[in-house]
Parts: structure tokens; sequence; C-alpha cells
């Protein structure tokens, strides 16, 4: 597992990894998406795009959070060489969050014509029968999140992005190339998403049992508390996913398909900025809870600095990127898309701002604080919702990303106060490279004042997280 390593070059080295993997994945899926805008037209992209943000949110729910629980314990596990007992974890986690998305998908398939007609105001069938294939898949994808955890849990990070990222997406693609001309629109997506959930789940499962036997039964009983520590997660990922996807599930049910359908790529083309963000957390992660284990705190304060620093310093130039060629980048999808280019500017500085603190989130829960994420989240979904009703009706598309920015902006402040309160630490972009000098003065300001308000509340804060944590 090469712990040998110092936690600074093993973070280098698997974030690399999953970096790559990450961003192919999202460069497969973007592309998919350009494929579906470019055969099917905007409408159909937007039946897709309502139908993946449902199952997003589904999916979510299913997991009941046991996909960072099962990082967190194993790490844990791993840490104090209890492997068979890490191992009888995973297995009792894929467990519970198959029975959970069976149910989950079980209610939703039986809702789906409802949900079409009724909330998104669809005129024909055509959503309804898209989203009942996508929500199949919901127990696959469940328990495909899971066994990667499985083998985040212990430190490689190459399985996930091929099973997550790499593989699915490039089943994805080609299967939808080879239909697109014969099969019509419906059974071209929905034939090429489904098989690519069947790829992910049977490539995560095959990737974690050369790690450990999972596929046996051992001796040693699970970690006791998962669910205890997994519940609160549950409601924390419903939250995230809403406030991820309801800029497109409420424009599609305030205005209309064709505006979610055109505000989409702008969304995913933001959010392919995640993608660093995520390489970092992933590999922190366990290594937060495997020092956390051992009672390592400074080293944890030092590591949070640095992938900060990492966060910001790659997120940054991408930004800059977006921002000055937006109108270009929107025209890959077509002439009807090159309205949205503002709209990619406001999303792409919404990620910079929540590269500042989705670190801090990563370390509280591996710490002990899963409570945290459930609060910010309910917080952040709340801002997001009322600044969405409010400014949809009035500025379309150019109003559900003012109110992103808007949630965005509230859940980064909140990590930044609870991480101070919690731990002693401000995450710093520290030394950052010449690109990001404008905005350095900005965030000296808001560092300082960070400080100084939870300078005072720090001791206060610090109880209330760990009393309902």
């Amino acid at each position: 597992m090469s712990d040998a390593l110092p936690p600074e070059i093993k973070i280098a080295r698997e974030a690399s990894i999953t970096a790559g993997g990450s961003t192919l994945g999202g460069l497969l899926r973007y592309l998919f998406n350009i494929l579906v805008a470019r055969f099917l037209g905007v409408e159909i992209l937007g039946f897709y795009s309502i139908s993946t943000a449902i199952t997003q949110v589904a999916v979510g729910v299913g997991k009941m959070g046991l996909d960072v629980g099962t990082v967190r314990f194993v790490a844990r596990l791993q840490a104090l060489d209890r492997i068979p007992e890490a191992t009888a974890t995973i297995r009792r986690a894929a467990k519970y969050s198959l029975m959970s998305g069976l149910i989950v998908g079980s209610a939703l398939v039986m809702g789906a014509g409802r949900i079409s007609t009724d909330i998104f105001h669809a005129q024909d069938e055509f959503l309804g029968w898209l989203l009942t294939w996508f929500i199949l898949t919901v127990p696959l994808t469940v328990v495909a999140h899971v066994a990667a955890g499985g083998s985040q849990g212990f430190k490689v990070l190459k399985y996930p992005a091929l099973a997550l990222h790499i593989l699915p997406t490039t089943f994805l693609c080609l299967v939808f190339l080879a239909l697109v001309g014969w099969a019509g629109p419906l059974w071209s997506i929905a034939v090429a998403y489904v098989g690519s959930q069947v790829v992910s789940v049977v490539a995560a499962i095959y990737f974690l049992t050369r790690l450990v036997p999972v596929h046996r039964s051992v001796p040693s009983p699970p970690q006791a508390g998962l669910l205890r520590f997994s519940f609160p997660l549950v409601l924390a990922t419903i939250m995230g996913m809403l406030i991820h996807w309801s800029d497109i599930m409420m424009l599609g049910a305030l205005t209309d398909i064709r505006t979610a359908g055109l505000y989409h790529p702008a969304a995913r083309t933001a959010g392919m900025m995640t993608f660093f963000m995520a390489s970092f957390s992933g590999i922190l992660a366990p290594i937060v809870s495997g020092l956390a284990a051992r009672n390592e705190k400074a080293r944890i304060r030092d590591l949070l600095r640095l992938v900060s620093r990492w966060n910001f310093a790659i997120t940054w130039p991408v930004f800059l990127f977006l921002w000055l060629y937006a109108s270009k980048v929107m025209l890959v999808f077509g002439t009807d898309f090159l309205a949205m280019w503002k709209v990619l500017q406001v999303l792409a500085l919404a990620q910079v701002i929540l590269s500042l603190g989705t670190s801090s989130a990563h370390v509280l829960i591996m710490t002990g604080y899963p409570k945290t994420a459930l609060a910010n989240n309910t917080i952040t979904l709340i801002v997001n919702v009322l600044a969405n009703l409010y400014l949809i009706p009035r500025y379309g598309p150019m109003g559900a990303a003012m109110g992103t920015i808007a949630a965005v902006g509230v859940l980064t402040l909140l990590r930044l106060v609870e991480v101070w309160a919690c731990i002693g630490c401000i995450p710093s972009p520290g030394n950052t490279p010449s690109p990001c000098w404008p905005v350095w003065p900005l965030w000296r300001c808001v560092h300082s004042l960070i400080r100084l308000y939870s300078t005072g509340i720090r001791w206060p804060c610090c109880w209330l997280v760990r009393r309902f944590s």
C-alpha cells in the first residue's frame, strides 16, 4: 500500500492519478453532452440533464453516507493493522447500500411518470421513460461507490478512478455513438447509460477484490459505529446533491426544459474544476482518518494547509481560462448555447470560492464531526433554494448562477470558521504562484476577518460542534 511514503508524497502521487482519471472521465462525460446536443438537440439534452439530476440525488440517498463512512473506518482500521475487520466492514456497508438503493430505486420508478408530468410539465412520455431507465441503475451505482470507497480507504485511488470515471464514460460514449444513428434518442441514451453503470459496479468490485478478499466470508466482525457515523452523512449527502443539482431542476420547473438544457453545459463545464479538488480530497481523507486514529493533530493541520494551497493554485488558472474564453467554450455545443457564456463565468467563479473550503469539509468529517456536513449543507440548501426562487423568475439562467455563487459563499465561510474552531487552522493559499496575485489581497482580508471573528467564538463553536457530533 506504500504506507511507508511520507503523507505529502502519497497525496501528490495518488492525487495525480486521480486527477488524470477524473479529468479523462470528465472530458468523456463532457464529450457525451456535446454528442447529445449535436445529434439530438437542446430539448433532449434538457431531458437528459433532468434525469441525471434526479438520479444523482437518488444515489445520494441510497448510499446512506456509507461510501464516506467506509473510507473513514477502513483507513482507521488499516492504520491499526486490523485488516480482517476492515474487510468485514466493507461487506456490511455494501449490503446496507444495496438494500437502500433497491428501496429508493423502486419508490422512484413507480413515480417517474408523475414526476415528469406534474413537476417538469413534459408533454410526452420521453422524460418519464428515460428517468425510469436511469433510476433502475441506482442500486448498482451505490454499490459501486461503496466498493470504490473501500479501495480509497486503503489509500489506492487508481481503482476508483478507473471504476467510477474512465471505464463507464468510455462505454457511455462508444455505445451512444454506435446506437444513435438507428436506435433513436431514448434507446441510444438509456442503453448507453445503464450499460455504463453495469461496467462501473463490476469494475469497482473486481478491483476491490485485488486488494482484500471481500468476496469471501471473514471471521472478524465489522467495525461498530459505521451506521451511527454514516447516518448524519445521509442527510448531508442528500442536501449536497440537491445543492449541486437544484439549479437545473428549478430551472426546469420554473421555466422550461429547453432552458435547463441550455444551462446544463455551462454548469457541467464549470463543474469540471472540481475534479482537481476531488483528487486531493480523495487521498487526503483516508490519510487524515489514519492520523486522527493516532491523534496526530499537528500533522493534520500541516496537510490541510498544504492541500489547500495546491487546490487554489490549480483551480485559479483554470478559472482564468474559462473566464477569458467562455464564449468559445460554449460555442463547442452549438450556436444555441452561446448565450450562456456569462453564466459560465459566474459558475467558474463559484468553483474558485468553493476550492477554499473543500479540504476543510473532508478534514472535519474524518476527524469525527460528520454532523458539521449536515448543518452546513442544510443552511446552504436553504440559501440556494430561496435565492433561486427569487432570481430564476427574474433573470433565468443567470439567476440560477447567482443563486449558486451565493450558496457556495455561505458554505465556504461556514467550513472555514468550523475548521478554525475545532482544529485551530484556517486553510490558506500560502505561497501562491504569480497568476493568483490579483485575488491575494482579497483572500488575506477574508483570512484576517475569519481569524478575528473566530477568536471570539472559537470555544463556543468548538463546544457546539463537539456537543452535536
